[in-house]
């Protein structure tokens, strides 16, 4: 975690620890779909899926190969959510599809997955809200394609309420 941000939450809960305590935290995936999916995409790369079309020319990468690359690019944010975790209850928030491209939807499967498996509560807001493989409808999506509206934060909120995962 970067230390500006750990500073910033340190003065605004007046504690050494903010995360101890028992206090709810939650927290969106970093799962940038530039920072994650671009540079597996740049040279053709593509995560094979089962029943996916094959196209000519393209480099499929295994199910061990894309695992392999998630936790390269982000086991360490898995193990700062973890750490978080074991101090107080965590809730990691999927973040919102805003494109139907293999890769993006695969990277981000495979990311919730691991931090699944590795213990972590994770609430996948568009299974619940909008079925699971659908993209954000245009009216939760911000202008920059790339972020949900303060609606979609409100209904990811109630969501999460219903689920019992905040109070």
């Amino acid at each position: 975690m970067g230390e500006a941000l750990l500073a910033r939450l340190r003065e605004a809960t007046g504690k050494r620890d903010p995360f101890a305590g028992g206090s709810a935290c939650g927290d969106e995936l970093r799962l940038s779909s530039r920072r994650l999916t671009r540079p597996f995409n740049r040279h053709g790369h593509r995560s094979y899926t089962e029943g996916a079309p094959q196209e000519e020319g393209t480099l499929f990468a295994s199910k061990a190969l894309t695992e392999a690359y998630v936790i390269h690019h982000r086991q360490r944010h898995i193990e700062t959510a973890l750490r978080i975790a074991a101090k107080a209850p965590a809730v990691m928030v999927a973040p919102p599809v805003f494109t139907d491209e293999p890769n993006f939807l695969t990277l981000r499967d495979t990311v919730i997955r691991m931090m699944r498996a590795q213990g972590l509560t994770v609430f996948d807001p568009m299974a619940t809200l909008f079925g699971a493989g659908n993209p954000i409808p245009p009216d939760f999506m911000m202008e920059d394609g790339q972020h949900g509206t303060a609606e979609y934060g409100l209904r990811v909120l109630g969501a999460l309420g219903e689920a019992r995962l905040i109070e």
